[in-house]
């Protein structure tokens, strides 16, 4: 039987059960590395809530995704390479193809909520006046699979291939902090008004 990723409605009542369970964890004197993990262990509990599937796969499928956010030039398989055996992970193949599943409306609803979540939990403990630097660009990622796909683009010639998949991205870039607040795919057919 393959593999449905099974949408549920999130409600507010979960929205708040969140917020509740993470607002204590979030400190002003948080370091670097506990301030990640909790971030982590946030988008995982909303995956938890949003997807009715058992967690153990919700979690392989989408620690690749999380973990690809933190990492300098992180990417879904960087990821799976680094952490397929410890962390018991799916291949590179069968985590793209489930997560292809995903619709747009869902991807960015989740993105919504988190972000909800997370800048409310920062606000409130007082991280509202501090500022960070935001890095905005379309990233480009060598590709050189079937050149016919939808999200392929060509490009200049750049680690031995002509095409790439563009993405559009917003991060927040300052020194001991790394985090991707937004990605969007960019297809030829891609509105940039849209964006």
């Amino acid at each position: 039987m393959k593999f449905k990723l099974k949408v549920r409605d999130i409600s507010k009542e979960d929205e708040k059960n969140l917020y509740k369970k993470y607002k204590k964890i979030f400190k002003k004197n948080l370091k670097q590395k506990d301030l990640t993990d909790a971030i982590c262990l946030l988008f995982l509990d909303l995956i938890y809530v949003y997807f009715d599937n058992k967690k153990r796969k919700l979690f392989k499928l989408f620690f690749p995704v999380i973990m690809a956010n933190f990492m300098e030039l992180g990417s879904i398989n960087s990821v799976i390479v680094d952490y397929k055996i410890k962390k018991k992970l799916y291949s590179e193949s069968y985590t793209c193809r489930i997560l292809k599943q995903l619709d747009e409306s869902d991807s960015l609803e989740i993105s919504r909520i988190f972000r909800k979540i997370l800048f409310k939990i920062l606000k409130k403990n007082g991280f509202k006046n501090k500022g960070f630097i935001i890095a905005i660009d379309i990233t480009a990622k060598p590709f050189y699979g079937n050149k016919k796909l939808h999200m392929v683009k060509g490009t200049k010639r750049k680690a031995g291939t002509n095409f790439a998949m563009h993405y559009l991205t917003a991060s927040i870039v300052e020194e001991g902090v790394r985090f991707n607040l937004l990605c969007f795919p960019v297809s030829s057919t891609t509105l940039i008004d849209r964006l």
